[in-house]
C-alpha cells in the first residue's frame, strides 16, 4: 500500500532517494511539468532548472515533459504553433504560467522556483 502523498519538498527529496534518484541533502526538489497543447504540431524548445536547454524540435501535440528540478529557472518556448496552441508550466501541481500563441505563432512560458 502506498503512503500518503506529501507536498513538502524536503520529504519529496526523501522519496526520490528511495526511488534511486540522486538528490542532494537539504536541497528542495520540485515536480515540474511542461505542456504544449493544440492542433497539429509546433516547434518546441525547453529547459528545466539545473539542465541544459533543448534544441528546438518539431513535435506532435499534445506534448508533455516532466522533471524533478531544483532551484532555478524553467523555460518553455513554442514557435510555428497554430492558433489555439498553448504552453504551460506546472510546479507541484500548481499552474504557474500559461500562454497562448499570438498571430506570429509564438509563445513563451517562464517559471523561477526558489525557496520562499
Amino acid at each position: 500500500m502506498a503512503g500518503p502523498s506529501c507536498t513538502d519538498p524536503l520529504h519529496r527529496g526523501d522519496q526520490l532517494r528511495r526511488q534511486g534518484r540522486e538528490v542532494l541533502v537539504g536541497v528542495q526538489a520540485y515536480q515540474v511539468r511542461m505542456e504544449v497543447t493544440g492542433p497539429g504540431s509546433a516547434q518546441i524548445s525547453y529547459g528545466f532548472s539545473g539542465s541544459d536547454a533543448s534544441m528546438p524540435r518539431r513535435e506532435k501535440l499534445t506534448w508533455i515533459k516532466r522533471a524533478d528540478a531544483g532551484f532555478g529557472f524553467n523555460r518553455l518556448s513554442v514557435s510555428a504553433g497554430d492558433p489555439g496552441t498553448t504552453c504551460r508550466i506546472v510546479v507541484d501541481d500548481e499552474e504557474r504560467d500559461r500562454k497562448t500563441v499570438g498571430a506570429d505563432g509564438k509563445a513563451e512560458c517562464y517559471v523561477s522556483v526558489q525557496n520562499d
